[in-house]
C-alpha cells in the first residue's frame, strides 16, 4: 500500500495509514493515535481574524472530535492536551467535550436567514433567530475583484454547443453547432434568403409550407442543461423533426 508507512526497532514498532498511527508495543499489544508530519506547524485560522464565531469554534470542535474518534484510552488524554495547546497558541476558544442542544423543538419548517457577517451585530440577531429555531447562514464580503468590471468584454454568440431560433410565427428550431453560433446564423440566413430550402429552419409540413420570417440575434439562446440537449435538438412543432448539426 502506498499510504502505508513501516519503522521497526527494539522496543516497538509502528505503521502509518494516512493520518493514523498504529503502534505495536513491546508486549505486542496494539495502540492507535494520530499521527502528523515533523513539518506540520499546528497553525489554523487565528481567533482574532475577522470570522464569525462558529467558524473559529469549529477548529477546536474538529480537532476534538478527530482525537476521540482516532486515539485509544492510553493516548486520548495526550492528544487532548496538544489539542488545547495548539488552540491557545493560535488563540482560539476550547470547545466543551459534552455540550447540549439547548434549541427549541421545530414545529415548522422555517426558511434561513441570509446575513452578511459584521462581528458584534449580526451574530448577535443570529443567537436571537436561533431561539425561534431559524437558522443563519452569514454571507461573506464581497471583495475588491468582484466591484471592479472584467477587463475582457465577452463577445456574444462566440462559443459552440445547442442554440434555439424562435420565429415570429410561433415556432421554434434547435439545433447543435460545433462552431461559434454567429457563424452558424449567418449560415441560416443566407440559405432562407434567396428561398432555396437548404436550411433545416425551413419547417414543411404535409397541408401548408411554413417559414421563419424574421432572425435577430436576440433569438439565439444557449441552452446549458445537458438533458435538454438531446431532447430538444428538433423542431418544436408538436412532433419531432429531423436533428441539425453543423
Amino acid at each position: 500500500m502506498a499510504n502505508v508507512k513501516k519503522k521497526q526497532t527494539r522496543e516497538e514498532s509502528w505503521y502509518r495509514l494516512k493520518d493514523i498511527l498504529i503502534i505495536r508495543k513491546a508486549d505486542g499489544t496494539l495502540g492507535h493515535t494520530i499521527h502528523r508530519k515533523a513539518t506540520h506547524t499546528d497553525r489554523y485560522l487565528n481567533g482574532e481574524s475577522h470570522h464569525h464565531p462558529s467558524q473559529l469554534l469549529s477548529v477546536g470542535k474538529c480537532l476534538f472530535q478527530r482525537a476521540q474518534r482516532l486515539c485509544d484510552d492510553a493516548h486520548l488524554e495526550e492528544e487532548l492536551q496538544h489539542a488545547k495547546q495548539v488552540l491557545h497558541r493560535n488563540k482560539l476558544r476550547i470547545p466543551r467535550l459534552h455540550h447540549k442542544n439547548k434549541n427549541k423543538t421545530q414545529t415548522v419548517p422555517r426558511q434561513p436567514a441570509y446575513l452578511p457577517y459584521v462581528k458584534g451585530v449580526t451574530d448577535r440577531i443570529s443567537r436571537i433567530l436561533k431561539r425561534a429555531s431559524i437558522h443563519t447562514i452569514f454571507k461573506p464580503h464581497k471583495k475588491i475583484q468582484q466591484f471592479l468590471r472584467p477587463i475582457k468584454s465577452n463577445t456574444p454568440l462566440q462559443d459552440a454547443g445547442i442554440y434555439k431560433l424562435d420565429c415570429d410565427c410561433g415556432l421554434s428550431y434547435i439545433g447543435q453547432t460545433k462552431r461559434n453560433m454567429s457563424s452558424r446564423l449567418k449560415e441560416h440566413i443566407a440559405d432562407i434568403k434567396p428561398h432555396l430550402h437548404l436550411s433545416d429552419v425551413l419547417c414543411c409540413d404535409a397541408s401548408e409550407r411554413y417559414q421563419f420570417h424574421t432572425f435577430n440575434m436576440e433569438a439565439f439562446t444557449f441552452i446549458q442543461c445537458g438533458v435538454l440537449r438531446r431532447l430538444l435538438m428538433c423542431r418544436v412543432t408538436g412532433d419531432p423533426g429531423p436533428r441539425q448539426k453543423g
